[in-house]
C-alpha cells in the first residue's frame, strides 16, 4: 500500500492552518506582553525562552512558523497563478491595504493619543509622516518612531515591532518570483542545500533567540521560508507519519539539552508544523469560516499593548496585558478583515475570469493567505 506523503494531504481541504496561524499570532501577543513590560529585565523573558536557555521563545516561534508555513503556501501560489502580474497582484492585495490602514491608524489615533508632546507639534513634524515610508528604510528598529510616542514605556519609542517581519515576507515574495523565473523552483535539490546553508550562516552569525540586529532576524526567517519553499518541493517524498512526527518530537528535546535546537528546530519543526496542520481535529479545518483574523491580530496587538502601557504604566502584570491586547486586538482584526482585506480580495475575485483548476485546499497564511481557484494556499 502507498505510503501517505504531505502532499497527498495538502490536497484536500481537511487542514488547520488557519487555526494555526490565529495560534502563532497569539503566541506573539504573549510574548510580547512580557518584553513590552519588562524590557531588558529577566522577567522580559517568556517563559519558553527561560526554559531552553535562550535557544528558543513563543514570539520567535511564531514568527518562524509563520515564514515556514508561508514558504509552503506562496511556492504553490506561484505555481498556480498563470502569469508574474497575477502573482504580484494577490500578495499586494492580501498584505498592503491593511497594512496602510494600520499605518494611518498608528499616525492619526494612536500617535496623538500616546505622544506627549503638544498636538501641533506632534503634527508639525516630518517625522510623524515619514513614519509612512517606514517599510521602504533600511533599519525599521530606527524608523518605527512617532515624536513623543510611547517614550516613558519600558520599551521605549517602539510603536509597532512586529512590523519587521511583513518587509521580511515581502522580500520572501520576490525571492519566489525570482526562483520561479528562472526555473530554481525545478530543481529541488539546489533549494535544499540553499536550506541547508542559510542553517549554516545563521550559525556562524549567531543563532540565540535573542539576536542582535535586524539582520540576524532576517537571515532567521529567510531559512524558515526557504526550509518551508523545500517542503513543498519535496511534498511527494515526504512521509505523512506519526513515527516520523515522534522522531521528530524526540530530536528537538535532545536538541535543546544538547543547546544545538536553533540548527535543527527548521527542519525538525517544520515536519512538525506540516504534520500537525495536515491532520486536522475537533473540526478545526474550519476555524476561519468566519473570516481569517490572524493578519489584524499581528497588525494591531503592538501597539494596543504599547499604548495600555503607556496609558496606565502600574496597572498590569503579563495576565491582564495579554488578555487585555488580545480582546482589543481581535475586535480590530474582525473590523480590518470584514471593512478592508476581505473587500480588496473580492474586488480581486471579480476582476479574474474563472479558471478551471484541480480541487486542492484554501489554507490562508498570516500575512499572506488568499484562497484562490480552489487551490492550496491563499485567500486571493
Amino acid at each position: 500500500m502507498k505510503r501517505e506523503t504531505i502532499g497527498d494531504l495538502s490536497r484536500g481541504r481537511n487542514n488547520t492552518f488557519d487555526f494555526l496561524r490565529f495560534l502563532l499570532a497569539t503566541m506573539v501577543i504573549f510574548s510580547h506582553s512580557f518584553a513590552l513590560l519588562y524590557n531588558h529585565t529577566a522577567e522580559s523573558f517568556d517563559p519558553l525562552l527561560r526554559a531552553t536557555g535562550g535557544q528558543a521563545a513563543f514570539g520567535g516561534l511564531a514568527v518562524d512558523g509563520f515564514f515556514l508555513i508561508s514558504g509552503f503556501l506562496i511556492t504553490m501560489s506561484w505555481e498556480h497563478c498563470k502569469t508574474t502580474l497575477d502573482f504580484a497582484q494577490r500578495r499586494i492585495l492580501r498584505i498592503v491595504p491593511a497594512l496602510l490602514v494600520i499605518l494611518g491608524a498608528t499616525v492619526f489615533i494612536i500617535g496623538p493619543l500616546a505622544t506627549t508632546l503638544p498636538l501641533h507639534s506632534y503634527f508639525s513634524s516630518a517625522k510623524t509622516y515619514m513614519y509612512f515610508t517606514m517599510m521602504g528604510t533600511l533599519n525599521l528598529h530606527l524608523t518605527d518612531r512617532l515624536p513623543g510616542v510611547f517614550t516613558a514605556n519600558p520599551l521605549a519609542w517602539r510603536v509597532n515591532g512586529s512590523l519587521w517581519t511583513i518587509r521580511c515576507e515581502l522580500l520572501c515574495y520576490i525571492l519566489v518570483a525570482i526562483l520561479g523565473l528562472t526555473r530554481g523552483l525545478r530543481r529541488p535539490l539546489l533549494v535544499l542545500l540553499a536550506s541547508i546553508t542559510g542553517i549554516g550562516v545563521f550559525a556562524l552569525h549567531g543563532h540565540r533567540a535573542i539576536t542582535t540586529g535586524e539582520f540576524a532576524d532576517s537571515l532567521r526567517v529567510l531559512t524558515y521560508f526557504l526550509w518551508g519553499i523545500t517542503f513543498y518541493l519535496y511534498r511527494d517524498r515526504i512521509p505523512h507519519s506519526l513515527p516520523l512526527l515522534i522522531v521528530a518530537l524526540a530530536g528537538m528535546v535532545v536538541s535543546e539539552m544538547t543547546g544545538i535546537l536553533s540548527f535543527t528546530l527548521p527542519i525538525l519543526g517544520a515536519y512538525t508544523l506540516f504534520y500537525a496542520a495536515l491532520r486536522p481535529v475537533f473540526g478545526l479545518q474550519r476555524f476561519a469560516r468566519h473570516g481569517d483574523f490572524s493578519y489584524g491580530l499581528y497588525l494591531y496587538a503592538f501597539p494596543i499593548e504599547q499604548t495600555l502601557v503607556s496609558r496606565f504604566p502600574h496597572a498590569w502584570n503579563v495576565a491582564t496585558v495579554f488578555f487585555s491586547t488580545f480582546s482589543l486586538a481581535l475586535i480590530c482584526a474582525v473590523l480590518s478583515w470584514h471593512l478592508v482585506e476581505k473587500q480588496f480580495l473580492q474586488l480581486k475575485r471579480k476582476a479574474e475570469k474563472p479558471v478551471a483548476l484541480p480541487e486542492p485546499p484554501a489554507i490562508p497564511l498570516v500575512f499572506n493567505g488568499i484562497k484562490h481557484g480552489g487551490r492550496v494556499g491563499e485567500k486571493l
